[in-house]
């Protein structure tokens, strides 16, 4: 016999739905990890004889705002369908091995 609060906890849509946005948010920073490298360059970069002071422009921005939301929501995500997961991890194995009642 199940009880409803195990049901209900085996049966939460939205553990595979977080699961899955924090996969797509980790490829996202990692995606973005080469921009953000690249205007990170620029922050500590000086002027020489040669090359002008590197200036920041709109996509810079983006790319910082983008890689940093990009790995809250991967952070964040996979840590709730972690805990999930690390919940019901042996729910099902225990409902299993419990005694049958005759009907």
């Amino acid at each position: 016999m199940i009880l409803d609060q195990e049901l209900s906890q085996l049966s939460r849509p939205d553990q595979g739905v977080f699961g899955s946005l924090g996969f797509v948010g980790l490829g996202a920073a990692l995606g973005l990890l080469a921009p953000f490298i690249a205007v990170l360059g620029k922050i500590g970069a000086t002027a020489t004889a040669n090359t002008p002071i590197p200036t920041f422009s709109g996509s810079d921005v983006a790319y910082i705002a983008t890689f940093a939301g990009s790995c809250v929501l991967a952070a964040v995500c996979l840590t709730i369908a972690g805990v999930a997961w690390f919940r019901n991890r042996g729910l099902a194995a225990e409902i299993r091995k419990r005694t049958k009642h005759p009907s």
